[in-house]
């Protein structure tokens, strides 16, 4: 995902039983990486360009990004949170939370803090 001031990209990888998100500048190939247990493979963007949001298989984290480095990630929710996206301002989030069904919520990013 892009971040809203256009000059980052957020990414997912994963290794057998290793997870990570990276963040790299559009504009270059450096990549920092920090790795993230019980990663769900989803991770956006929240406001402002300097926190990330992702969801794990038990909750759903934040963490600040600054200066090309990673903080330390804070639970924001309990669950099982698969899918996340926002929208590019990052004032918006929609993710799913697995349930016997899928439900699709929605949550106004700056809440999240």
């Amino acid at each position: 995902a892009v971040s809203p001031d256009n000059r980052l990209l957020v990414f997912a990888r994963s290794f057998p039983g290793r997870y990570l998100v990276c963040v790299r500048p559009l504009e270059g190939t450096a990549e920092d990486c920090s790795e993230v247990a019980d990663f769900s493979g989803n991770v956006a963007w929240l406001a402002g360009s300097s926190r990330l949001i992702f969801g794990s298989r038990r909750a759903l984290f934040h963490v600040d990004y600054a200066n090309g480095k990673f903080g330390r990630p804070v639970k924001a929710g309990d669950g099982d949170f698969t899918h996340i996206t926002s929208d590019h301002s990052g004032r918006r989030i929609a993710f799913s939370r697995n349930y016997a069904d899928t439900n699709i919520l929605l949550a106004v990013a700056t809440k999240l803090r």
